[in-house]
């Protein structure tokens, strides 16, 4: 019997069809979006389910959205196993100030748009805050527009988390 988490993340499933979002290579949307990877990983020895490539600055190009999600879910993910399991710690991996980040603006937005403290500990079997947490860093790394555009809720990364059980 599915409890009433996994029945609402099911119904979820069902009502949101992700739409394959094409690579547009070049464009005045943001990299993260131009690319489906609103995380806007960088290339690694790592070869991500749904790559398709890298952009002249080495980011990660994926074949759609869904899978540019799931590898920032996964991402994430590893890096809460590694300890940066707070929204503080894990901006300041995922974009640190020698990459010319403002940590602290990006920090301060993440936690705020995701309800929850700094140097709070994300619990990572809470779904709705972890898909918030991410929806909150896309938004911060594409814009709220584009990435609203693009289609991106925090429902889509939700049912993203569920579908591949991260």
């Amino acid at each position: 019997m599915l409890s009433a988490f996994s029945a609402f993340i099911y119904y979820l499933m069902c009502q949101v069809k992700p739409t394959p979002k094409p690579v547009t290579g070049s464009g005045s949307a943001p990299r993260g979006i131009r690319n489906n990877n609103p995380g806007n990983i960088r290339g690694s020895a790592i070869k991500w389910q749904g790559e398709i490539g890298r952009d002249d600055k080495d980011f990660v190009k994926f074949k759609d959205m869904e899978s540019g999600i799931r590898a920032s879910v996964h991402n994430a993910r590893t890096q809460h196993r590694k300890g940066f399991n707070t929204v503080g710690k894990l901006v300041n991996r995922w974009a640190p100030a020698s990459d010319g980040n403002n940590v602290k603006a990006y920090q301060d937005s993440v936690a705020r748009n995701a309800k929850i403290t700094v140097n709070e500990t994300i619990n990572w079997t809470d779904k709705y805050t972890v898909a918030a947490i991410l929806q909150a860093m896309f938004t911060h790394e594409n814009g709220a527009a584009p990435t609203a555009k693009a289609g991106i809720t925090t429902a889509l990364v939700q049912s993203v988390i569920t579908k591949y059980a991260i």
